[in-house]
C-alpha cells in the first residue's frame, strides 16, 4: 500500500539449504542427531559400506558394486598365482627368485595399496576403521605382503615370510557368498526361474568346495616346504608333489594322512576331516534352499490394488 517491498531473499540461501540433511531435535533442546549415524552407532561392526561417505567421490567409487568386483576378481587371480608360485618358485627369498614372480607380486602389492587406500579415503570417519574388520585384515595382509621383498635377505626371518604367505590365503574370505543373500532374492517367476536358481546354487556349491579343497592344499604345501619341512617331508612328496595332485590326493587320500608320522600327517587328516563336514553342511544347506524355493513357489502370489482407500487382496497361485 505505501509502497513497501518485501526484502528479498539472500542470494544462495535456500539452495544451500537444500543440500542439508533432515535432522532432529530432541526434547526441544536444540540437540541435533543425524539418523543416518544413530544407525551406526547401533552396531558394533555396521558393514563397510555402510560407513563411506557418499557425497565425497572416492566414497561414490567405493560404493560401486563394479569396484568390490573388480577387487573380488583380483583377489581370486592373487590366489590363482599363489599356487602357480608354490609350484615353480623354488627360491628362498622373492628378490632371487625369477623376475615374473617379482613382477606379479608388485602388481598385486601395487593394486591393493590403491584399494586399500581408497577404502580409507572414503570413510566418513577415518578414526572408524577399527569397526571394519575386512579392511583392517587387508591392511595386515598388505604389510606383510610387502615384506616378502626383505625377508630374503635375513635368513632367520625367512619362516616369518612363510606364515605370511600362508596368512595370505585369508584373502579368499571376500570371495565366499553372503549366507543371508537369498532373502534379498526377488520373487520366483515360475518353475523355470525356480530350477534356474537352483542350477545356479548347485554350481555355487560345487566351485565353493573346489575353493576350498584348493586353499587347503596350497596351507598343507606351505606347511610342509617350510615351516614343517621335517615332518612333512615324505608326506609332500608322496601326496602333495604338485597342487593339482595335492587337490586329488585331498578328495581321495586324506583317510591315510594319519598313517605318517609327524604333526603335519595329524593336522592334515584334521583338514581332511573339516573339509568333509563342510562338505555334510553345504549339501544340507543347498537341500534347505530348495526346500525354501519350493515353499516360495507354492505360496499364493498376493496381489493387492488399491481404488481410494479401500484394498482388494486376490490369491492366484
Amino acid at each position: 500500500r505505501f509502497g513497501l517491498k518485501r526484502p528479498p531473499a539472500q542470494a544462495g540461501l535456500y539452495p544451500a539449504l537444500q543440500g542439508f540433511k533432515i535432522l532432529q531435535v530432541e526434547q526441544g533442546l536444540g540437540k541435533m542427531t543425524d539418523p543416518v549415524v544413530d544407525s551406526e552407532k547401533a552396531l558394533l561392526f555396521p558393514g563397510e559400506a555402510a560407513l563411506y561417505n557418499k557425497s565425497s567421490r572416492l566414497g561414490e567409487l567405493a560404493s560401486q558394486p563394479s569396484f568390490a568386483t573388480i577387487g573380488k576378481f583380483v583377489t581370486a587371480v592373487f590366489l590363482f598365482w599363489v599356487g602357480v608360485e608354490i609350484d615353480n618358485n623354488a627360491a628362498a627369498g622373492l628378490l632371487e627368485a625369477h623376475p615374473i614372480f617379482i613382477v606379479m607380486t608388485l602388481l598385486f602389492l601395487i593394486f591393493f595399496f590403491v584399494e586399500a587406500v581408497v577404502r580409507i579415503l572414503a570413510l566418513r570417519r577415518k578414526r572408524q576403521i577399527w569397526r571394519c574388520p575386512a579392511l583392517t585384515l587387508d591392511i595386515v595382509l598388505l604389510v606383510l605382503l610387502l615384506f616378502r621383498f626383505n625377508a630374503g635377505r635375513y635368513i632367520s626371518l625367512v619362516r616369518f615370510s612363510q606364515l605370511g604367505w600362508l596368512l595370505q590365503l585369508t584373502r579368499a574370505l571376500r570371495l565366499y557368498p553372503d549366507p543371508m543373500a537369498y532373502t534379498r532374492e526377488p520373487p520366483i517367476q515360475g518353475n523355470t526361474d525356480m530350477l534356474k536358481r537352483l542350477a545356479l546354487a548347485v554350481a555355487s556349491t560345487c566351485l565353493f568346495l573346489m575353493m576350498q579343497v584348493y586353499l587347503l592344499t596350497l596351507a598343507i604345501m606351505i606347511l610342509a616346504t617350510d615351516i614343517l619341512q621335517e615332518d612333512g617331508s615324505v608326506l609332500a612328496d608322496m601326496y602333495f608333489p604338485t597342487v593339482p595332485s595335492g587337490m586329488q590326493s585331498m578328495l581321495t587320500d586324506g583317510s591315510d594322512f594319519p598313517n605318517h608320522d609327524g604333526f603335519l600327517g595329524i593336522l592334515s587328516f584334521v583338514l581332511y576331516l573339516l573339509f568333509v563336514l563342510l562338505c555334510i553342511a553345504s549339501f544340507v544347506s543347498l537341500g534347505g534352499y530348495a526346500w525354501w524355493l519350493h515353499g516360495k513357489r507354492s505360496t499364493p502370489v498376493e496381489r493387492t490394488s488399491i481404488a481410494g482407500d479401500v484394498k482388494i487382496e486376490d490369491d492366484t497361485a
